[in-house]
């Protein structure tokens, strides 16, 4: 449960107790020759404790934990040799179903983990769990400096004659002083496993919230038609208090969240999407839909898993973080909501998806190799890629401004979008990037202006000069052709150039086409093709490396359509 206090006891696995006979009298005077050499054995382990700065004990680090712990069982071999009576440890059995990994006996069983929590908890009197603090109670607070106070009473004033020429203390007052100790570290125990239930439920609170949530979705789902739920004032309302919760939970139990500002309309929008791909099977929004199933998929799955653990709530890691399928579930249903706002709830962003996929696949059909590439995810696949977004770019450059836009901010002039134009565009169509990128996917102040492409800086003006030009000698080459014709064909030579790459020997010849040409014709396409792909590779990489994280997402979104069926 965090850094400042451990909350899971360790169990010392020792022999079972017996109940001891009281010493006579004569016995507590003096140590018997038995009971000498146990001494010997806790002076050899107290010489070998670890001590911080303070000069208290250490137990962090491996070497400080063991020592410490050998430090224990010494001081119950003591105990156990000058046959002192354990204090009741029955509390334990109310406690195995919280603690089923540990041994429920009644006897000392002292572990390095409750002495390091009494320390700590004597000090920030509050236990940290998911992120958040519980305050100690009363009791507690008491029952650790209690604690705290005899064993370092024990340590200055029982142990020192044993490290030292200090003259050998009665036999009765060590021993009431290991009754003492005892009596403390079980009152504190006691109250540390009460201090760590009631953590453990308010810790799984929030598990406990999403299922309850998750289950009057299902029931509602159960009774009423999916037209009659589109129509639910208390459907939505359900919807939106779950999704409420779940971020909650995404907070507390995922390390590597990236945001918390997602929303219904991120899962409304897919649903939507899914349902027009259904209806048209043609509909340019088909290659955008593998986007839309991910979004819903993965929502399906965290509830389903709610309900799973459900049955099984008792084994629920307290420390959310240590639950693996849950963190796998937020993790995944996070990743894909980020990926749905960015691509599907921004109209501009939607409709370059839905002409670059189209297109790709296309390529696909035309070129063997390039449907290789992509069946196989080859390296070369990721090289190819960045090469026919910009060869998409420039033969309409306006398509894919905020694609682009977003990933290359740099390169094109942003301008403040007038209030009423932006009210008219999408709900995320700003920063759509993640929190550790830049911009962030958070909301901009209300002070901010929204900014929106304008259009192409200098440089990317050039790039586009030169794609006109090599445009221009293609056309002149294939000149006898219709005019459609003609821009299906040089679009072919210039996607075929692109993932042939300039070493064409394993490939097919992105320049057979000029075999009959006179040889100085041959050269003029050449040289404007070359020219143009020499300069595309250059933007190609700045692509891939300016805001690597928001490209490698962008490509995987771009090959999952591909591929979607």
């Amino acid at each position: 449960f965090g850094s400042r206090c451990c909350l899971k006891l360790v169990s010392v696995s020792c022999s079972s107790h017996l109940r001891m006979s009281q010493p006579t009298p004569e016995e507590l005077q003096c140590f018997s020759s038995e009971e000498r050499a146990s001494l010997l054995q806790l002076a050899a382990a107290q010489e070998n404790l670890v001590l911080d700065a303070s000069d208290a004990v250490e137990t962090r680090t491996e070497k400080g934990f063991d020592a410490a712990q050998t430090f224990l069982n010494a001081l119950e071999s003591v105990a156990e040799t000058m046959r002192v009576q354990p204090a009741s440890r029955a509390y334990r059995l109310r406690f195995a179903e919280n603690f089923p990994s540990l041994q429920m006996q009644d006897g000392r069983d002292y572990s390095v983990a409750v002495l390091e929590a009494c320390m700590s908890l004597s000090r920030s009197r509050s236990i940290w769990a998911n992120g958040q603090q519980y305050a100690l109670s009363h009791e507690a607070d008491v029952a650790a400096t209690a604690l705290r106070d005899e064993w370092e009473c024990f340590f200055s004033h029982h142990l020192d004659w044993l490290m030292s020429d200090s003259p050998e203390p009665e036999r009765s007052t060590l021993y009431a002083a290991i009754v003492r100790v005892d009596e403390r570290w079980a009152d504190f125990e006691h109250s540390y496993m009460q201090e760590i239930v009631k953590v453990q439920d308010k810790a799984k609170g929030l598990v406990y919230t999403a299922i309850g949530f998750e289950r009057a979705l299902l029931e509602m789902e159960e009774e009423f038609a999916d037209s009659e739920l589109a129509d639910s004032t208390d459907y939505h309302i359900k919807l939106s208090a779950f999704l409420a919760c779940i971020i909650r939970l995404n907070v507390a139990a995922n390390p590597q969240r990236k945001t918390e500002e997602l929303s219904l309309d991120i899962w409304e929008t897919a649903k939507d999407l899914l349902e027009v791909c259904s209806f048209d099977p043609s509909h340019t929004l088909q290659a955008a839909r593998a986007i839309a199933q991910q979004v819903v998929t993965s929502f399906s799955q965290l509830r389903v898993y709610l309900r799973e653990v459900r049955e099984h709530i008792a084994d629920l890691d307290p420390q959310l973080c240590h639950n693996p399928g849950l963190v796998t579930h937020l993790t995944r249903w996070e990743e894909t909501w980020i990926i749905g706002a960015r691509y599907l709830q921004t109209r501009q962003v939607l409709g370059a998806v839905c002409r670059l996929v189209p297109e790709m696949q296309r390529a696909q059909q035309s070129l063997p190799a390039f449907q290789q590439m992509c069946s196989d995810c080859d390296p070369a696949l990721f090289l190819v890629l960045p090469r026919l977004v910009w060869l998409s770019f420039l033969t309409r450059p306006g398509s894919l401004n905020d694609l682009l836009g977003n990933l290359l901010p740099h390169r094109f002039v942003m301008a403040p979008i007038p209030w009423v134009l932006s009210k008219s565009r999408d709900l995320h169509s700003r920063g759509l990037r993640r929190q550790r990128s830049e911009p962030n996917l958070s909301a901009p102040s209300a002070v901010s202006q929204e900014l929106g492409v304008l259009g192409m800086g200098s440089e990317l003006k050039a790039l586009r000069d030169k794609h006109s030009k090599a445009q221009l000698v293609l056309q002149e080459f294939f000149g006898t052709v219709s005019s459609a014709e003609l821009g299906r064909q040089v679009q072919e030579v210039l996607i075929r150039r692109a993932v042939t790459g300039a070493d064409a020997s394993a490939l097919e010849d992105p320049y057979e086409f000029l075999s009959s040409a006179e040889q100085s014709q041959q050269k003029l396409v050449r040289d404007a093709v070359e020219d143009l792909m020499l300069d595309l590779e250059g933007w190609s990489m700045e692509l891939q490396r300016h805001n690597a994280e928001d490209w490698n997402e962008c490509i995987n979104v771009l090959v999952q359509c591909i591929s979607e069926e």
